[in-house]
This record gives structure tokens, C-alpha cells and sequence, in this order.
């Protein structure tokens, strides 16, 4: 299915592309707001995820949203945040029933003006979001913040990125710190709303069954009530700082098992070749990591990796005995130099291929797969459709596989030794 769909600008800042699949029975509607990433604002737009789909002025209460989506065939409306580096996505996320299934009755239009309530004329009070409203989303978002912390491999991997990007905001926690989310007001969560309306670059998605321009025509009425300013260019890709000497830290924690995790630093430039590495190494359930250091070797617990493109930095994680961490690590950096000397069979090295064509396969059956692949390929300057993009990654041989091992530099190591067993409570 080609996916080169171009977008066109409907206001200051703001994208919108329209893509028609008759064979889906749904349609949707994305809109994307881009901001830096920052302690003062993370957790405020994560309030946001909550405060704005719950109500409106319309639909003044939850119970009052509830009832008016699931009566119109389940119609949904939600956001939540996605992190590319050092920008954070704001989605907002509508979809319904195609009309040719209600009898006659227009779902779109209806589901549609209720985006247009949420955010034009959220429910306030005194100017602020409701004080109950608003209590209830801070308490949720400090109990995810405390879960985070809680998460001894999450904080790992956090305490890694807080070494590989110091002095960027991605060395900043997803969610920000838990000092700023309790010192958070519903004032600031509105004025930082009303920021994002008026200041943010943002993009609109729409995905359909049959033609109708009724979508286009309702996000661009609503963006004409906006004064918005034209926002500056902006790029996620952003890579870590070079070091001189790569960052180490190690804390003692009560526990059964030790973690670690490396962050290495790709100093290339073949962005499919490292995709295809980090699937090789430990992404894909036949990886090298898990099949030869915790299946046939058993050094750990579990070992895998993850490949930033924002970030140029490729993420080994891993879990395992204290005793035993000389030598899952040196098990591990092993199985990266059999990647350097490209000794990749044709077996794997396909395995890792099908990956990516699952991936352009899987996208077209969903109205969600074919919005984030149109989001990510826009974010990421990558026109290509996804069929385009598995007959890329057929070209990527085991030489080009080697050498961006080669270029991958150590940059961060964080280690949470694992010291006795952890008291039950």
C-alpha cells in the first residue's frame, strides 16, 4: 500500500495529511503537539492526557464523556505522550464508526464535535481546570512517578540516560521529577495547555475508509480560533554529547538480582544497518544475546537491546547474580565483536530482515498502524513507504551490519548491584 502521502498546512505550524483505505471500518483522527522535553513541563502534559478527553464544557463530568462516547458505537477519545529523544509527542487520539455502518447516522460528525469541545472549551473553573479533576490526575501521576522509581530496571536504564545525555533534556526523567508534578496547580496545567495550542508544532492525521472532508474541515475551523504564533523548524534527532571517557556509576540495592545497562554511542551514519544490528544483537526473540548468553550459557536472567534513532545510541540491558556480572558482561560485549568480524549467517541476518517486513505488513491492517507509520516518517524526514523500506533493509549485507558495529562507541554504564534478598513485606 503506498504510504507517500504528502502533507499540507491548514494553519500556523500545523500539518495535516488524509489517507483512504476502504477496506477499514473505522476512522481516525490524530493530533500531535511537539514540545522540548523539560522537568517543568513533563509532568503538566501528562496531566494533560488525563484533564482534557475525561470532559468539556459540554460533558461536564467523566460519567457524562463515558456515556455520550460508548452511545455514539463506541467512539473513543484519549492522548497519552510518546518521547522521541528530546521532544515529547502529545497525541490526542479519535476514532469512530464508519458512517456506511450506523444506519444512516453520521458518527464522524458527532465524534468530531466532541474534539472540538475538548479542546476549545475544556471544563474550567475560575480559569483553572476543576480542582477535584485536577487532584485526582496529580495523584495518578505521582504514583506513576513513585511505580518509575520503583522499577528497578526502569531506574536503571534511567540513570544510564541521565550519564549519556547530561545537560540534554532527555537526561530528564519521561515523566519529570516527582518535586515538580506535587508543586504542579491546575492553573499551570492550563496555561501549559493553552501554550501548546498557541505555540506548538503540530501535526494532524486523519485515517478513513471513504473520502469526506469533514475531518479536515473541523481541526482546520478549530485551529482558525487559535491565535497561533509560527513555530520555529525542529528535528528529534539530536545525538548524545561525545565524551572523552565513557560515564560509569554503580549503586547497591536490596535485592536478588544485579542489573546493567550500557548505552553505546553510534558514531555512523547507516541508520538501516544499525536497525538490522540491534535486532541481530538482542532485539528479536532469536537474538544473539538471548540465544547463546542466556539460553546456552544461562548468565542471566534476561538480555536485550533497544536502538535509539533521536538518539543515535544504542541500549544493552541486562539482569543477572552479582557473581556472575564480569562475566555476563564480557559475554555480552563477545557477541557484539562476532557482530564487528561479521560472522552474521544468512539465516539470522534474514530473521532480523522479516522483522521489518512484519512491521510493513502489520501497519496497513489498522488505522493505527498506517497513523504512526505517516507520524514517524514525518518526524524522522523518511519519506518512504514501508514496502520501500523492507526493499532497503534486502540491501543490507553482513560487511554493512560490521561495520556499524565498528562505530558503535561505549558511552554509559550504570550498574545496580543486586546485594541480598529483598525483605518481604
Amino acid at each position: 500500500m503506498p504510504l507517500s502521502v504528502p502533507a499540507h498546512r491548514i494553519a500556523a505550524g500545523v500539518t495535516y495529511t488524509g489517507l483512504t483505505v476502504p477496506h477499514l471500518r473505522t476512522g481516525l483522527l490524530r493530533l500531535h503537539f511537539y514540545c522540548p522535553h523539560s522537568d517543568r513541563t513533563a509532568g503538566l502534559h501528562e496531566l494533560l492526557t488525563e484533564l482534557i478527553p475525561q470532559t468539556s464544557a459540554a460533558y461536564p463530568t467523566v460519567r457524562d464523556m463515558t456515556r455520550r462516547l460508548t452511545s455514539l458505537y463506541d467512539t473513543a477519545f484519549y492522548a497519552d505522550i510518546e518521547h522521541f529523544g528530546d521532544w515529547d509527542d502529545l497525541c490526542f487520539t479519535l476514532s469512530w464508526l464508519d458512517d456506511r455502518f450506523t444506519g444512516g447516522e453520521s458518527a464522524a460528525a458527532q465524534a468530531l464535535d466532541i474534539l472540538r469541545g475538548c479542546i476549545l472549551h475544556p471544563l474550567l473553573e475560575n480559569g483553572a481546570f476543576p480542582s477535584d479533576l485536577f487532584e485526582i490526575a496529580r495523584e495518578n501521576l505521582l504514583g506513576d512517578i513513585d511505580c518509575e522509581a520503583d522499577d528497578r530496571r526502569g531506574y536503571a536504564r534511567t540513570q544510564a540516560d541521565a550519564m549519556s545525555y547530561a545537560g540534554q533534556p532527555a537526561a530528564i526523567p519521561p515523566l519529570g521529577t516527582r518535586d515538580a508534578a506535587a508543586q504542579a496547580d491546575s492553573a499551570a496545567a492550563y496555561a501549559a495547555w493553552q501554550n501548546l495550542l498557541q505555540n506548538a508544532p503540530a501535526a494532524v492525521i486523519c485515517v478513513q475508509p471513504a473520502e469526506n472532508p469533514l475531518p479536515e474541515e473541523t481541526v482546520t475551523a478549530v485551529f482558525a480560533e487559535i491565535a497561533r504564533t509560527e513555530p520555529a523548524a525542529f528535528t528529534v534527532i539530536s545525538p548524545a554529547d561525545p565524551k572523552q571517557h565513557p560515564c560509569m556509576a554503580e549503586e547497591n540495592v536490596c535485592a536478588a538480582q544485579t542489573r546493567l545497562v550500557m548505552n553505546l554511542r553510534d558514531t555512523g551514519s547507516d541508520s538501516d544497518a544499525a536497525m538490522l544490528l540491534n535486532e541481530l544483537l538482542g532485539a528479536m526473540p532469536d537474538s544473539l544475546l538471548l540465544r547463546n548468553v542466556r539460553e546456552r550459557y544461562g548468565q542471566c536472567y534476561y538480555c536485550e537491546t533497544g536502538y535509539s534513532r533521536c538518539k543515535q545510541m544504542l541500549t544493552i540491558e541486562t539482569a543477572t547474580a552479582d557473581a556472575q556480572l564480569a562475566q555476563t558482561r564480557a559475554a555480552i560485549l563477545h557477541e557484539l565483536d562476532v557482530l564487528r568480524s561479521g560472522d552474521v549467517s544468512q539465516r539470522a541476518l534474514q530473521a532480523a530482515k522479516l522483522h521489518f517486513a512484519f512491521e510493513a505488513a502489520q501497519c496497513a491492517d489498522s488505522p493505527e498502524g498506517l497513523a504512526e507509520w505517516l507520524s514517524d516518517r514525518a518526524l524522522f524526514h523518511d519519506e518512504r513507504t514501508p514496502q520501500q523500506l523492507c526493499a532497503d533493509m534486502e540491501q543490507v549485507t553482513a560487511e554493512r551490519i560490521a561495520q556499524s558495529a565498528r562505530a558503535l562507541v561505549f558511552d554509559a554504564q550504570f550498574t545496580l548491584h543486586g546485594i541480598g534478598e529483598e525483605a518481604e513485606t
